[in-house]
């Protein structure tokens, strides 16, 4: 049976933008039917933005939302008899906790608007999803207690939880990367969004240390401050690269440029600052630097960095004097095609028809279940389209074109 499914995503760079992207080529080659609707914070209140979802998502089979915070906001919104599998790729909880952590390095704090954002999603997201895809085992037993504190009102809350991880599929061609000869310098590569868990400071102090040793191997900064998340780390990245001659920025580039620069590096590496997201989450980035054929260096907090680690596809490091060891030992390593291609097969589990599974299998038959949002919010929305609609019959009337020419003409008019 085809589906009609709706997708709610925000405008944004990195883990949102693939998942979507990952979801969309899915759906293609499966023959279902999908369309898409960017948010943005600002849309928000917008009563077109709103009147949309309600529209789009009362002719659709189910709705699904990609990303952890802005589409959970938006849920209210949408029609309150379509079912709604909400993507929670990261706890939102843990990310205000990482926030919170790495305001210690500076002087960034975690406004009470920003926090108040946090719990609404959660509150919001939770209550109104019918399924919720999180990103790991140990985000099912996280989610699974905040779903028994909400008072779930169904028996097994479990039952609303599935398991849908990061996919090993990215828009960039697969085994770009170089081969490297023993003892040559190294192109160091860092990707993705400058986010609270990543622990900058300690990944510069590591990389300073290992330029030392080798001062011919050279830094590229790729990505970007997480948008509507965390700056602090970025803007030090770009302190550092300006004191640090073999450092170059790049920030966020086009997907061209993006594959150009990874073609020419050797190894991608991250630092995960200690907290609960590390624990929870995931890193795009590993499989990233797998799918293009690049060494990995990170730290195994998650399960699946914590696999990596095990099949011995990436090197652990967790301080910055383990970040300088494990670099001096990938330089003493080749890198080429073959060993590439071995890492490259070993994520296959990873591709997007395994990870969603789970959703796939729900839209054969999506069900809505009991809503814990108020009342009031289902018959909100329910108003929003209909004054939405008598709107759009007054805009449209031949009287209201009639009235906008006259005061086009008078407004003429008063200007000579």
């Amino acid at each position: 049976m085809s589906r009609k499914v709706l997708i709610l995503h925000p405008k944004s760079r990195g883990f949102s933008a693939l998942r979507h992207q990952s979801l969309c080529r899915l759906f293609s080659n499966t023959n279902i039917e999908h369309k898409s609707i960017e948010l943005q914070p600002d849309q928000r209140y917008n009563d077109q933005t709103q009147a949309l979802i309600y529209a789009q998502s009362k002719a659709s089979d189910a709705v699904i939302t990609i990303g952890p915070y802005l589409p959970a906001i938006f849920t209210p919104f949408v029609h309150p008899q379509a079912p709604l599998w909400l993507d929670w790729p990261s706890d939102p909880l843990a990310d205000g906790h990482a926030r919170r952590f790495a305001a210690r390095e500076d002087t960034e704090s975690l406004s009470q608007n920003a926090t108040f954002s946090i719990l609404e999603s959660v509150h919001l997201g939770l209550k109104r999803a019918d399924k919720v895809g999180v990103i790991s085992e140990r985000a099912r037993w996280s989610l699974l207690g905040q779903l028994l504190v909400m008072q779930t009102p169904i028996n097994n809350p479990n039952e609303r939880i599935a398991v849908t991880p990061v996919c090993f599929d990215f828009p960039t061609k697969p085994l770009i990367a170089r081969e490297h000869k023993k003892n040559e310098p190294l192109n160091i590569a860092l990707c993705g969004s400058y986010n609270s868990w990543l622990w900058d400071t300690e990944m510069m102090n590591g990389l300073d240390l290992f330029l030392k040793t080798s001062p011919q191997s050279t830094v590229l900064l790729m990505g970007g401050s997480a948008q509507e998340h965390y700056d602090a780390g970025w803007i030090r990245a770009q302190q550092w690269s300006e004191r640090t001659p073999q450092a170059r920025i790049v920030g966020w580039c086009s997907e061209d440029q993006f594959e150009d620069l990874l073609s020419i590096c050797d190894v991608g590496i991250w630092l995960d600052r200690p907290g609960i997201e590390p624990l929870l989450g995931s890193r795009t980035r590993a499989l990233l630097f797998a799918w293009t054929g690049l060494q990995i260096i990170g730290t195994p907090s998650c399960e699946l960095t914590e696999s990596l680690e095990r099949n011995d596809t990436m090197l652990a490091a967790y301080t910055a004097s383990d970040l300088q060891a494990a670099l001096i030992a990938i330089q003493s390593k080749e890198n080429t095609k073959l060993v590439q291609e071995q890492r490259y097969l070993k994520l296959s589990s990873y591709a997007p028809e395994h990870i969603f599974k789970p959703l796939l299998k729900w839209l054969e038959h999506p069900q809505r279940l009991p809503s814990l949002l108020p009342k009031q919010m289902h018959e909100q929305s329910d108003i929003i389209q209909k004054l939405s609609q008598e709107l759009k019959k007054i805009h449209t009337s031949p009287t209201w074109k009639i009235g906008s020419k006259l005061h086009r003409i008078l407004r003429r008019i008063s200007n000579i």
